[in-house]
């Protein structure tokens, strides 16, 4: 892999971090009118759990937004965030999924005294999502938030 995927991939992770920063917590700021989205996320028809799935908004977003994202449960269903609320702005989004565990399969869980980097280049991180979905450069994901329609934007991955 190359280092600008990699680096477009982390890039699209922190987006999503940002946008989920503050989760719970009423700040001030722009108010944004947000509407429900959510969906299931599958790669070669089974559920993916546990997967981070990142919306990056295609255009000029309105100020203050940054992007939505989540984290799919066991089933791979997710419901969108946006700085710390439920929703996302209505509009054009290009979509990543990325699911990382440790070289044995098991989700990853930090060391004292490690960060992700260092797990990283000690070959501690697998990727389970292929690798064309995972950056914002490479993925053929697109959607369309639409007002009114709160469920079914769902996402078939393919391995092959």
């Amino acid at each position: 892999m190359s280092v600008f995927v990699s680096s477009m991939r982390w890039l699209s992770l922190a987006l999503l971090a940002v946008g989920l920063a503050g989760c719970g917590k009423q700040k001030k700021g722009p108010q944004l009118d947000l509407v429900p989205a959510s969906g299931t996320v599958t790669l070669d028809g089974q559920p993916l759990a546990d997967a981070v799935i990142a919306f990056a908004f295609q255009g000029t977003p309105p100020e203050g937004f940054y992007s939505s994202g989540a984290t799919t449960d066991a089933q791979g269903h997710y419901e969108l965030v946006s700085m710390g609320q439920k929703g996302t702005i209505p509009g054009n989004y290009k979509v990543t999924v990325s699911k990382q565990v440790n070289a044995t399969g098991q989700p990853l869980k930090l060391e004292e005294g490690m960060d992700m980097e260092q797990l990283r280049a000690s070959g501690g991180v697998k990727e389970m999502v292929p690798d064309k979905y995972t950056a914002i450069d490479t993925t053929d994901l697109t959607t369309s938030i639409e007002n009114g329609k709160a469920e079914g934007y769902n996402f078939d991955l393919k391995s092959g």
